[in-house]
């Protein structure tokens, strides 16, 4: 009976950790790029909203390396401050679509971990189910790259989209 116990505490943790983002200070450097601050667990993480060809943009999000002084894309959060932020880099996708209302989104994993990158690909495939959009797989064991657009572009469009895609 007690074990039982534990796995209830352990999984009403988790599932407060995914409902549970947090506060996101939004800064815009102009038109084209927004910024986004928020802290789990005194690690402090940083969101990129840059808007690319048209209406496409890159989302992606980093963390403060403290000991390197730089913005790392190499999330390795442990325990379910992990979740605290994947729910906030959740959320505020769905505020982002919603305000900006662009043609694509792409969301980049910079990461050697492939479990991170099967976590990313799911969260993005769920967003276009939810947003009525397509997906899009692309890039290699070292960079893949997550394209949420909409259906109903045209080929011109989608160009642009994966244009910019090799910008990035």
């Amino acid at each position: 009976m007690n074990i039982i116990k534990r796995f209830d505490k352990y999984f009403s943790k988790i599932e407060e950790s995914l409902n549970s983002p947090q506060l996101v200070k939004w800064e815009n450097d102009n038109d084209d790029k927004l910024f986004g601050h928020f802290k789990v667990d005194d690690i402090e993480y940083k969101i990129e909203c840059i808007k690319q060809i048209g209406p496409n943009w890159s989302y992606t999000f980093s963390y403060f390396d403290i000991n390197k002084n730089i913005w790392s894309y190499e999330i390795s959060h442990k325990g379910t401050g992990g979740l605290n932020v994947l729910s906030t880099v959740k959320t505020e996708l769905y505020t982002f679509y919603i305000k900006y209302n662009p043609n694509s989104i792409i969301f980049s994993a910079i990461d050697d971990s492939d479990t991170r990158k099967r976590l990313y690909q799911n969260f993005c495939e769920k967003f276009c189910n939810i947003n009525n959009l397509k997906f899009s797989n692309r890039g290699n064991d070292e960079y893949r790259m997550f394209v949420m657009f909409k259906k109903e572009l045209s080929e011109t469009e989608l160009e642009e989209i994966f244009q910019s895609e090799i910008g990035k």
